[in-house]
């Protein structure tokens, strides 16, 4: 949950949806299990999702890592192309400090659009997951 958010507060939009999208698949299992047992708490899920939801234990786990290790060159590397993109699109100073005040620094937005999606889909997943959506995804 974590890198995504740092990602795009800091405006590295590429890496941002791209560590959302991952967040996204490796917490699927645990949302699935949620999805099941808020339907029937008594409900014995598949061994197949029972796998996944502890592989997904560890993807996390192995996600931070990466995350950890290569997250401020991801940055750095993102806000020196913007910066250089910036340059060659305003050539004179003052138009390039004017650019740069407008488009550099954290951005809230994103995180409060990506807060926002992910709250969203959490509700309305929670909300329209009846017994027939249980059912269909694991059978029986």
């Amino acid at each position: 949950l974590f890198a995504p958010v740092y990602l795009l507060y800091r405006r590295s939009w590429g890496w941002g949806i791209l560590a959302a999208l991952a967040s996204l698949l490796i917490s699927l299992p645990g949302t699935l299990l949620l999805v099941l047992w808020s339907n029937d708490p008594s409900a014995q899920p598949a061994s197949y999702l029972m796998f996944a939801q502890a592989a997904s234990v560890y993807l996390t786990l192995a996600f931070r890592i990466l995350f950890t290790l290569f997250s401020i060159r991801m940055i750095r590397r993102s806000a020196a192309r913007r910066t250089q993109r910036l340059r060659r699109e305003n050539p004179s100073d003052a138009d390039f400090q004017a650019a740069l005040a407008a488009h550099a620094g954290p951005s809230w937005v994103g995180v409060a659009l990506y807060v926002a999606v992910v709250t969203s889909v959490s509700v309305v997943l929670m909300q329209f997951a009846g017994p027939e959506l249980a059912t269909v995804l694991f059978g029986g």
